[in-house]
């Protein structure tokens, strides 16, 4: 259920103003920090209106530089990022809009050596809402659909081996009242693998949850942004008023978690922690959204090996991904 709280929280994180407001949040029991955190909402409110008259001007703009674009923000995932780009390339996305947060390795590189990608270079701790609050500010106008998704998640139609995600999203958010379409994670596990394999990701990793696990019920959206109001979740931005959010089954969903998983039309295939190696890499980056590091529980939770699926090996091969 999306609560006032809710609306004024991304109302306010929308601001394009220079402060980190998650920041702001995970510092709530500073009083100094909490004071400015909520003094910010009235500006928030008034940030919700204009966005609401814009967004009845700017629906009857045709004339997108994009029509899909994908945002998402990185650190140090230079040995996937070949494979992510060229996966989402293939079935349609025309550009890459990637804040970079304070990589070490030959992360900036390998963005800057794709003429679709445009990097962003993003310092910061917890800058995960940030990033996606300034894309909805900076490309609002000049995509017509925006896909949000981190680099361990790839967008699959189970269906269709070759597939054009935005005629696809489309059919949903071409419906006036829908800000975004909810697709739900399937999380893949290590396959029993401790070292990272040669090859890729999608092909080396078979093994993953049944649908009903329990984590698979958490949403990524692709939006419309001229409909969002803002991030407070990095699963399920908030609609301006009057529009929502659906699943594939038009049902609407106002929750990063929803009561059940629906993946027969379309899904992302989550892989969240690859090898064990892998994992530990992963571990010692810290989190995008949260003080600290993930757990070895998280492993053990999400290192899923229920069902043999190589659906996307099968995807690879029909669609002659060059990788």
């Amino acid at each position: 259920m999306i609560t006032i709280k809710d609306r004024l929280m991304a109302a306010r994180n929308r601001l394009p103003i220079f402060v980190n407001k998650h920041f702001l949040d995970k510092k709530r029991k500073n009083l100094k920090y909490k004071i400015l955190s909520y003094a910010l909402f009235p500006l928030g409110l008034i940030e919700q209106e204009k966005l609401k008259k814009v967004s009845l001007v700017s629906q009857k703009n045709k004339n997108f530089q994009y029509k899909m674009i994908v945002v998402s923000i990185m650190k140090n995932e230079a040995p996937y990022i070949k494979e992510w780009i060229k996966y989402y390339l293939s079935i349609g996305v025309e550009h890459f809009y990637i804040y970079n947060n304070n990589s070490s390795d030959s992360t900036e590189e390998m963005l800057n050596s794709f003429s679709e990608v445009t990097c962003i270079n993003y310092p910061g701790e917890l800058r995960q809402l940030d990033a996606y609050n300034d894309a909805l500010n900076r490309f609002k106008n000049i995509a017509q659909y925006i896909t949000v998704v981190d680099a361990d998640e790839f967008i699959f139609c189970p269906n269709e081996f070759k597939f054009n995600l935005y005629q696809f999203v489309d059919k949903y958010l071409s419906h006036k009242e829908v800000a975004g379409l909810g697709i739900h994670w399937l999380i893949f596990g290590s396959s029993h693998l401790m070292t990272q394999p040669e090859g890729l990701v999608t092909e080396n990793y078979v093994y993953r949850s049944k649908t009903n696990f329990y984590k698979n019920k958490h949403v990524k959206t692709i939006i419309n942004p001229r409909k969002i109001l803002g991030y407070t979740n990095a699963h399920l931005p908030i609609p301006l008023p009057g529009y929502k959010i659906v699943n594939e089954n038009y049902k609407i969903i106002d929750s990063p978690a929803s009561d059940s998983v629906t993946v027969n039309k379309i899904r992302i295939n989550h892989y969240f922690t690859k090898s064990k190696e892998e994992f530990m890499k992963k571990r010692n980056r810290g989190l995008a959204d949260n003080v600290g590091k993930r757990s070895m529980q998280e492993f053990q939770i999400h290192d899923k090996n229920d069902v043999f699926d190589d659906a996307m090996k099968g995807y690879n091969k029909k669609n002659n991904l060059d990788i």
